[in-house]
């Protein structure tokens, strides 16, 4: 099945926002189009936004759904392979900058980092509804764009653990050691989770 380009442009960074809803590991994202398309086809987007100049394009399949008498026009995409959610954390990283800084809180949360084939033992040292900056003694083995997990345990046995699944958008050093930074890819609730559990809140 060939792929369809379409183009649309979202009031503003934030009404884009307001369309993605997280759906486990996968992102479901109302598009506004006159468009026809069918479920199950693969669509490529072309995003612009009325109040920044910047474009992108991102991926999906259209996901089967009902409309309802007054709807607006549009389609739902789901954004769930890898790639897909690669091209889609730039743009969400991207939108998100458009609101309020997200506050940031000092940490020192042991986790498991895992990355390409990678384990490693490191640190939460700061961490955000949005990112987190993990210390690892061995960071030249990391790479900027590799997915990362990060996993911390909590409870008897690891009972209870808290994932919290990203890309890494750097590594290096900052003043409380080296390491890398990340942001997330997925829905704020671990991330909330987590934040209660060490009470960053």
């Amino acid at each position: 099945m060939s792929e369809l380009l379409i183009e649309v442009k979202y009031q503003s960074r934030r009404s884009l926002l307001v369309c993605a809803h997280a759906e486990g590991q996968a992102t479901s994202l109302f598009v506004p189009s006159p468009a026809t398309v069918s479920p199950g086809a693969t669509v490529r987007l072309k995003l612009s936004f009325g109040d920044a100049s910047r474009s992108f394009a991102i991926a999906g399949k259209v996901l089967p759904i009902r409309r309802h008498p007054g709807a607006p026009a549009g389609f739902q995409l789901s954004i769930a392979s890898p790639e897909e959610r690669r091209a889609w954390s730039h743009v969400y990283a991207f939108c998100s900058r458009n609101q309020e800084a997200p506050k940031r809180y000092a940490a020192m949360i042991g986790c498991r980092v895992s990355s390409d084939q990678l384990a490693l033992e490191g640190q939460i040292r700061d961490l955000s509804m949005t990112g987190a900056f993990v210390s690892v003694k061995d960071r030249k083995a990391l790479r900027v764009g590799a997915p990362v997990t990060i996993k911390v345990k909590s409870g008897m046995l690891g009972l209870g653990s808290t994932e919290l699944k990203g890309e890494i958008i750097w590594v290096g050093a900052k003043d409380i050691g080296g390491g890398f930074g990340m942001h997330f890819l997925e829905a704020a609730s671990p991330v909330m989770e987590l934040m209660k559990k060490h009470d960053l809140r």
